[in-house]
């Protein structure tokens, strides 16, 4: 018998997102559902134990069988407030009129004020990065709209990530991103730029978008990759074998330890190969304790990274115990990232929100634009009359996908 957390309780009503509760044999079973990014997590079955005979509320509570529900069946609803939804389409549009490349499908960091060319192209550094959470948001809006044009657009940006893993010929090193010419690439690839397109790859490997041969072309990426990493003893090499700048995923710190284990776990899924399975279980003794004590510095930016890591750990583990600190290291990202969404913001980009803040902060987090005050501030400043969307020439990816802009 173990308790729950708590602040699960069956009382008056039911709390931590409960789902249905059915009566089987006298004893009364209820779903809990745990939404800790986007959609459900996945789905415990508990026995509650009425206390006394009187009204049933959870006191202690047997862990029955648990049932993932892998986040590739999820179906979103789409928001209902309506200027939460224009937000969203204007971010959407933004991103794919300027920042998304149309020769090589890449979702460009930056762009130059004066316009693209090549004396002053646009920058690529975090392409694989952002381009990775971005695919992700693709498929989640694929799945509520069900429009052609947003698998489209899911499958382009898949390419150009497939691309960032295989364009410098050297199998299992990843670019965080390439020119238009396809002979100018960005390198000193960095664990951020692992995360976000091996978890963008996983979630599209997963989707009902894949074809035959993209499912096999991630196969092989994934296989590459750990192959790779494992050779160099989980740090991440230039094709000379120069460690890179930032490429310690071997460290033993929360966002490295959490971010090795869900690389492996996603390319077990992905390959079915057990010896990553079996390298799992020998590193996750070691480093289960630093998926969490996330430090109170944790910017919202690295925090959502931890949580593509967390997302497919809580989807793929196969030990339901080991959960548990996923889960509060997953809380503490959450927390870490929410704490730098400025309060009491309402001037925001036109389009984007306006007095909607409170609405739409969960989709859209501009936490370090210029005309927006400091986190918590008292006082919000004014944006500057020239800040519109189409002025934008930055995009940075935050908490669900949002986006912040500045010139």
């Amino acid at each position: 018998m173990r308790p729950l957390p708590t602040n699960a309780r069956l009382s008056a009503g039911v709390e931590f997102n409960a789902g249905p509760t059915t009566v089987t044999d006298g004893t009364l079973v209820i779903t809990i559902l745990h939404p800790v990014t986007q959609g459900v997590s996945y789905v415990d079955y508990f026995r509650l134990v009425p206390e006394g005979g009187g009204e049933a509320r959870v006191i202690e509570a047997e862990a029955l069988t648990p049932k993932p529900v892998p986040m590739s069946v999820i179906v979103p609803e789409p928001p209902s407030d309506q200027a939460l939804r224009q937000s969203i389409e204007a971010i959407h549009r933004v991103l794919w009129d300027r920042f998304i490349d149309p020769q090589t499908h890449l979702l460009y960091t930056e762009i130059p004020a004066g316009g693209i060319s090549a004396e002053n192209p646009a920058s690529v550094e975090d392409s694989s990065l952002c381009g990775g959470m971005y695919l992700d948001a693709m498929l989640l809006r694929h799945a509520c709209t069900g429009l052609p044009e947003d698998a489209r657009k899911a499958r382009l940006l898949f390419h150009g990530l497939l691309d960032n893993a295989t364009i410098a010929g050297e199998p299992g090193y990843i670019v965080r991103g390439f020119q238009p010419d396809r002979k100018t690439l960005r390198r000193d690839p960095s664990v951020d730029q692992y995360t976000g397109l091996l978890f963008g790859l996983w979630r599209y490997y997963r989707s009902s978008l894949a074809a035959p041969e993209d499912r096999e072309a991630i196969r092989r990426v994934l296989h590459n990759v750990l192959t790779r990493l494992k050779g160099y003893g989980w740090t991440i090499r230039e094709p000379d074998g120069t460690l890179t700048r930032f490429g310690h995923l071997d460290a033993f710190v929360p966002t490295r330890a959490e971010r090795l284990l869900s690389f492996l776990l996603m390319g077990h899924d992905v390959t079915g190969d057990a010896r990553w399975l079996d390298e799992y279980e020998v590193l996750v003794p070691s480093r289960l304790q630093h998926c969490v004590g996330f430090p109170e510095t944790t910017s919202s930016w690295v925090a959502i990274q931890s949580q593509l890591s967390f997302r497919a750990l809580l989807d793929l583990d196969p030990d339901w115990s080991r959960r548990e600190d996923y889960r509060r290291g997953m809380a503490e990202c959450a927390r870490f990232a929410w704490a730098q969404v400025p309060e009491g913001v309402t001037a925001l980009p036109p389009g984007l929100g306006g007095d909607h803040w409170t609405a739409s902060a969960r989709f859209c987090c501009p936490t370090t634009a210029p005309w927006l005050p400091r986190p918590h501030s008292a006082s919000p400043l004014s944006r500057p009359s020239t800040t519109t969307p189409s002025a934008w020439t930055h995009a940075r990816l935050h908490p669900s996908s949002g986006t912040t802009g500045w010139r």
